[in-house]
């Protein structure tokens, strides 16, 4: 051996990067840790919130300072600290150990060194920072980043134009600079087609077929773009429009076909991040619960979960729709294990509205099979907090004004609740509000199955609430029902929390005659 050391760049990258450091005079970092005393105020803060026991300013502020007023200056200084604390501890959390997917952790890894390697380069060690970039590309390149390819693209491009003069290499690298600019412009626009057209059904659920069109126009023009450039990303948003398409009019055939495609096409790729699966696993297992196929079902929505992790809000609509299908399979005291697992979670009351109603939804659902005594096991939850109507109501004023969409199951249970009870001249005075409502929201030919439960619903006092009359009186409209299954229904899947035939059921068995 010569002795030759064989990367003399190396080092230059080292007292580059020792000089960058030692002139900031770098101070201890500010970090929540081990080292932290237990008993410190900062930390009872920090493990109070992480363990759910602090949800509110005003219960931290009883739990670390009393209740003097005086100390709420001390209490918001106290957060701020906390939070620069937090913030500092991010750029720290050991990618090893963290439960994330290979595509998550080259994800952190790349817009970490893409931020360092910026900084660098501002603070003048570009031999450093042109190195990092180099390595920088080729991990971007491995999961398709492709605002982080641009940018590193354009330093390397202006590094060989300009500092190095290297008229081979620019032009090399200016050529892929103009490629991902149109990859990334592409990219942009398509998230905004999705993102328009996902927004119509934040809050309200009902079917839009008007909005099909658009779907289809924005998917063959996706179609068209990934003749000329193509990523994860671009394939995501086209299939994902593909799939959108069919579920604005609720063909669930359709769905599952153009599902199950990207869910293959997908897993082709080692790094592909899940969020790039799980949105077909998703709509899978609606369409399964439409079509009555709960086995497949089951299957789609476990794969789901496994992707999921517990207590995110992805998981909380993951376990949500295997509690729907729980309900359609007739699974109840599943569905209630379910609930329970869920709205106990500690981070169940800090959930957005459009994620956290529904579960009320469900449980007056629950609620209604425990009382019609389809749930035999004991279930503490449901017998300490018994269904209250005006509690109810209130708890879901977002989906309460969704005029076709989450609002029908809430007149509905409200109704079967009031049956249940005996209070026969509630029911007719909710079956006058319901039949009004039905009249001014449904537009023609749209809710054909809810139309026929409301009618049959409505022939319950003119039946005097005898099961043998009423069922001489419901019986035309049960066989419509029946010749209309959930998957050919075209209603918005959100609407049958469980099936009217199920429903009805419940209802003749609570009647006397």
């Amino acid at each position: 051996m010569d002795g030759r050391v064989r990367n003399p760049e190396g080092m230059r990258e080292l007292r580059e990067l020792v000089t960058v450091i030692t002139s900031h005079k770098i101070r201890s970092i500010e970090m929540l840790g081990p080292s932290m005393p237990s008993s410190s105020k900062i930390m009872k803060l920090y493990q109070g919130i992480s363990s759910g026991v602090l949800e509110s300013d005003e219960e931290a502020l009883h739990f670390l300072y009393g209740t003097p007023t005086s100390a709420r200056s001390s209490y918001s200084k106290l957060k701020h600290d906390l939070k620069k604390r937090l913030l500092n501890t991010l750029f720290f959390i050991d990618q090893k150990q963290s439960r994330q997917s290979a595509y998550e952790r080259a994800y952190y890894n790349c817009y970490r060194d893409f931020t360092a390697a910026r900084f660098l380069l501002r603070r003048g060690a570009r031999n450093a920072a042109i190195g990092l970039f180099h390595k920088l590309l080729h991990k971007a390149r491995q999961i398709e980043l492709t605002p982080v390819i641009l940018e590193t693209l354009q330093v390397l491009r202006h590094h060989n134009a300009v500092i190095l003069g290297n008229r081979r290499k620019f032009e090399e690298y200016h050529k892929k600079v103009l490629y991902y600019q149109q990859l990334n412009n592409a990219e942009i626009r398509a998230d905004g087609y999705l993102e328009e057209l996902l927004s119509h059904y934040v809050t309200d659920k009902s079917t839009k077929r008007h909005y099909f069109e658009m779907a289809q126009r924005y998917e063959s023009e996706l179609r068209e773009t990934l003749r000329v450039v193509n990523s994860w990303k671009l394939q995501h948003r086209m299939r994902f429009l593909s799939v959108a398409k069919s579920m604005v009019v609720n063909d669930y055939a359709a769905t599952v076909q153009r599902c199950l495609e990207a869910v293959q096409y997908f897993r082709k790729f080692k790094l592909i991040p899940d969020a790039y699966i799980r949105p077909y696993l998703y709509q899978l297992v609606v369409s399964y619960i439409q079509m009555e196929e709960y086995r497949n079902g089951e299957e789609a929505v476990l794969q789901l979960l496994e992707m999921l992790e517990t207590g995110q809000s992805n998981w909380f609509k993951g376990m949500e729709l295997y509690c729907i299908l729980a309900l359609h399979s007739k699974s109840y005291l599943k569905a209630y294990e379910i609930w329970k697992q869920c709205t106990g979670h500690t981070r169940f009351r800090r959930l957005y509205p459009s994620v956290r109603e529904p579960w009320y939804i469900i449980e007056a659902f629950i609620q209604y099979t425990h009382k019609t005594g389809k749930i035999r096991s004991a279930c503490p939850e449901l017998e300490q907090s018994p269904f209250r109507l005006s509690k109810f109501l209130n708890e879901v004023p977002v989906f309460a004004r969704d005029k076709r969409g989450y609002n029908i199951p809430i007149l509905i249970i409200q109704i079967l609740f009031l049956l249940n009870q005996g209070d026969y001249s509630a029911v007719n005075e909710r079956l006058d509000a319901l039949s009004r409502y039905a009249f001014r929201h449904f537009r023609q030919g749209e809710h054909f199955r809810t139309n026929c439960f409301i009618k049959m619903l409505n022939q319950l006092p003119r039946s005097f609430f005898r099961r043998k009359e009423l069922e001489r009186r419901t019986g035309k409209y049960f066989h419509q029902l029946k010749n209309v299954p959930l998957v050919l229904a075209r209603e918005a899947h959100e609407i049958e929390i469980i099936p009217y035939e199920d429903l009805w059921e419940l209802v003749l068995e609570g009647l006397r005659g």
